[in-house]
């Protein structure tokens, strides 16, 4: 019994060490290298330029109805994970290298991971009269993020070309939804887009044959839009 239970825990051990080596010191390594520092002060600069505009934004959005309810019901839905899920089983069935369901996976389970560090750590009210200390970052537009960021990792400009408006829909259903502040989505951009690219390990960004894209926001009179950064 005492060697069973010896071959077990050497064996737990062993798939312990693999999968940490695997699926995480790269993921580590990756996040905390020159290009991800850098955006993650270009974010948190962003986020901190729009945050003063928080409520002219919400106010805006508010008066001018620039989205349906049902049509943000919609990205409220796919902001969960929905698609993300669907996608990752797709890659399992159908995509003959494994390493692109695996970088997915990752990237949606550490998005979400650090999406929820960071909301319990600000602990920021909604708009709405919300009560929830939850805001910031928001979890939909991480998520959704994390998706698009690791399909154009994986699959390049058909992927971002595919993925990045719908989670740039995401984003703004938010706003619609009066569920977060402007900057809130910023926020979960930010982590979506870091922790994916963290999670990808077989993509040389320095090859010559490489795109690189990222969708990053843009503020301009009280307004919330995106803008598209491609490098070839």
């Amino acid at each position: 019994m005492r060697l069973f239970f010896l071959i077990y825990l050497m064996s737990a051990v062993s798939l312990a060490t693999t999968f940490k080596e695997k699926h995480f010191d790269p993921f580590a390594a990756r996040l905390i290298d020159r290009t991800s520092l850098t955006i993650l002060l270009a974010g948190g600069a962003t986020v901190a330029a729009v945050n003063p505009h928080d409520d002219s934004i919400r106010e805006d959005w508010k008066a001018h109805q620039k989205m349906s309810s049902s049509q943000a019901s919609v990205g409220d839905y796919i902001g969960t994970g929905g698609l993300g899920v669907l996608i990752t089983a797709g890659q399992y069935l159908w995509d003959e290298n494994p390493n692109h369901y695996q970088s997915h996976v990752r990237a949606l389970t550490y998005s979400t991971l650090a999406t929820y560090a960071l909301k319990y750590s600000f602990g920021r009210r909604r708009p709405g009269g919300s009560q929830s200390p939850h805001s910031f970052p928001s979890g939909h537009t991480s998520t959704i993020f994390a998706t698009a960021t690791a399909m154009t990792y994986t699959y390049g400009w058909k992927g971002a070309l595919v993925t990045y408006p719908i989670a740039i829909f995401v984003g703004l259903s938010r706003l619609a939804d009066d569920a977060h502040w402007a900057s809130d989505l910023v926020g979960g951009a930010v982590v979506g887009f870091l922790t994916a690219r963290a999670s990808t390990y077989d993509f040389d960004e320095n090859s010559a044959t490489s795109t690189a894209m990222m969708v990053y926001p843009v503020f301009h009179n009280d307004s919330l839009g995106a803008g598209l950064y491609v490098s070839f």
